[in-house]
């Protein structure tokens, strides 16, 4: 048969970025996993009783109930080693939730522009953003993981604790689609290439018209001027748009 190419070369990368937006979806699915587990076994399990050092005045009030306090043990939970390591695990789980959605109707936007226009002209802001936050997204929840289950003590060593089987499955993630350390680099590059972008449409824009000697703009500060532009235009989705109950819609709607 014959392969028809894209019309541009690194549409090729669709595939890829759609992936990663994947690969985000289930670090927020694994987290809230983990996080599930030990917030729970943090709520049942009580270690120490720190009223028994208070005991001498609980008995000078001689109240049946103090006494009985006197015996339960604290929760875990209610100790600030347990809330410092686990509620920032929680809300950044919330953050990885709303975050892939943003990614993934990202995407199926793009992916709609590009069939229907032929409008490749988000494939830069999407290839770096996917590989930014599948790297970030991966490494945190990997740690997240392994911080969730240290927080449950021996049981956590435990196989119905489900942490071994957890681990086990998303810690892969780390390297599926490109290495962290690479990915990271491709959002780097694309953050100092529309600092250079508007560093170079800024030149532009403060030079007289009559004085140019080709009376045009550069190709140049073309290309520049449409990514700032780009750049602006997803900056601008990502404070602007609400959460899309269809996510696989590909519809956007503004407040």
């Amino acid at each position: 048969g014959t392969y028809p190419p894209p019309p541009v070369a690194k549409a090729a990368y669709g595939t890829m970025v759609f992936v990663r937006s994947d690969i985000v979806m289930n670090a927020a699915l694994y987290m809230k996993k983990a996080v599930v587990i030990a917030t729970r076994y943090n709520l049942v399990r009580r270690q120490s009783n720190p009223v028994k050092a208070t005991s001498a005045l609980l008995r000078s009030a001689s109240s049946t109930q103090n006494e009985s306090t006197e015996k339960l043990e604290t929760q875990v939970i209610d100790y600030q080693h347990s809330q410092r390591s686990l509620f920032p695990v929680l809300a950044k789980a919330f953050a990885f939730h709303t975050t892939s959605d943003y990614m993934r109707r990202m995407y199926f936007e793009y992916e709609k522009q590009s069939r229907t226009k032929q409008d490749f002209s988000a494939l830069p802001e999407l290839h770096a953003t996917s590989s930014g936050l599948k790297a970030y997204c991966s490494w945190a929840t990997k740690d997240a993981i392994e911080l969730c289950r240290l927080c449950c003590g021996g049981q956590g060593f435990m196989a119905l604790a489900g942490f071994g089987t957890t681990f086990g499955n998303y810690a892969p993630n780390a390297t599926y689609e490109g290495d962290n350390n690479v990915l990271c680099l491709q959002s780097a590059r694309y953050l100092l290439k529309v600092c250079r972008a508007a560093e170079a449409v800024g030149r532009h824009s403060t030079r007289s018209a009559p004085g140019d000697a080709l009376g045009t703009s550069s190709s140049l500060d073309a290309s520049a001027s449409q990514m700032v532009t780009a750049a602006a235009a997803g900056a601008a989705r990502y404070l602007l748009e609400r959460p899309s109950a269809n996510v696989h819609g590909g519809s956007s709607r503004r407040v």
